[in-house]
């Protein structure tokens, strides 16, 4: 009987261990929890076939089996209760990133285009050989990559260059036509299945497009 108890008690340390694993396995803290539940309430229920079963006062059963439903029950409405506060939480500071990105991407586009439209109209002669595209380059030669990425002041001063948290796409869509695609590393945009221009799926991305009649922001996921 002894041995029984210690193989019970060990199973039941093995069974919790296996699933809050679960939560490093799959980076998520509740698919642990709820797997540990279910764990803890196969081994309440073979407790009871062996202890509480084998009791000869039918009203201490009654009683033992009721106080451990209403712990069970209690325990798994805070548990919804908690999860669905984080649930909450989560959705608000992917609420507030989302906004503190838009906020940055227009700043620093905004940054980058107007000085490129103020050569153009107002320190250019504009002989015919100058256009947009020329003068955005010329202006920000040391800030765009072959590959057509385009380094911001702002992530040039945060030195993340390699892996910024905003990436800028550089592209002409014409003479006098400049364009700026941001795509944010972290931030979802309204469509999940929204295919970015850097190959990622789901994130928040916004064209800016300078031309001779000023910048046009769009918002395309």
């Amino acid at each position: 009987m002894k041995d029984k108890n210690i193989f019970l008690l060990a199973g039941g340390i093995g069974g919790m261990l296996t699933a809050f694993s679960l939560s490093y396995l799959f980076q998520d803290l509740w698919i642990g929890f709820f797997s540990a539940f279910v764990v803890a309430l196969i081994y309440l229920y073979l407790l009871d076939k062996r202890m509480v079963q084998t009791m000869e006062l039918p009203g201490a059963k009654v009683v033992i089996r009721s106080l451990v439903g209403c712990l069970v029950v209690a325990q798994l409405f805070m548990a919804l209760i908690m999860y669905a506060k984080a649930d909450r939480q989560k959705k608000l500071l992917s609420d507030i990133r989302q906004t503190i990105d838009s906020g940055v991407i227009q700043s620093d586009m905004k940054n980058a285009l107007l000085v490129t439209f103020r050569h153009y109209h107002l320190e250019t002669d504009r002989d015919g050989e100058v256009t947009m595209a020329s003068i955005f380059e010329e202006l920000n030669s040391d800030r765009i990559g072959e590959d057509g990425r385009f380094i911001t002041k702002s992530l040039a001063q945060m030195d993340a260059a390699e892996d910024p948290p905003i990436l800028y796409i550089y592209d002409v869509a014409g003479a006098d036509t400049v364009r700026l695609t941001a795509i944010a590393a972290i931030s979802n945009g309204a469509d999940p299945d929204f295919a970015n221009l850097n190959g990622e799926t789901g994130k928040l991305q916004v064209r800016a497009t300078l031309t001779s009649g000023g910048i046009d922001y769009e918002r395309e996921n």
